[in-house]
C-alpha cells in the first residue's frame, strides 16, 4: 500500500510512466542530481526496475534522453510558477498600498 492506495489502483498507469519513474528515481542516486525526486521511488516494484532495464538495455540514450527532458520540464514548469507567485505578490503590495 502507497499512503493508503492499493497498487492495482496505481497499476492503471501506463507501463511507460513506471519505466519513466525508474529512471527519476535513478537520478535521486547521483552525485550531482539534475533533479531530485522523492515521491517517485514509492510507485516502483521490482517489476517496474526490470522492464525499465530491459528498455534501456534496447535503447541505451534514452535513459539521458529522460533526464534531460525531465529537467527542461521542471525549470519550466518552476520558472511558470514562479512568475505567478511573483505577479501576486507584487499585486498584493499594490492593493495594500492604495
Amino acid at each position: 500500500m502507497v499512503h493508503g492506495m492499493r497498487t492495482a489502483e496505481i497499476q492503471t498507469v501506463t507501463g511507460t510512466a513506471f519505466i519513466v519513474a525508474e529512471w527519476r528515481a535513478e537520478e535521486n542516486a547521483e552525485a550531482r542530481p539534475l533533479y531530485r525526486d522523492p515521491i517517485v521511488p514509492l510507485f516502483l516494484s521490482a517489476e517496474t526496475r526490470k522492464a525499465a532495464e530491459r528498455i534501456a538495455a534496447s535503447f541505451p540514450p534514452i535513459k539521458k534522453v529522460v533526464r534531460i527532458r525531465t529537467r527542461y520540464f521542471d525549470e519550466r514548469l518552476g520558472s511558470a510558477t514562479l512568475g505567478v507567485a511573483v505577479r501576486r505578490r507584487f499585486c498584493v503590495a499594490v492593493r495594500r498600498r492604495f
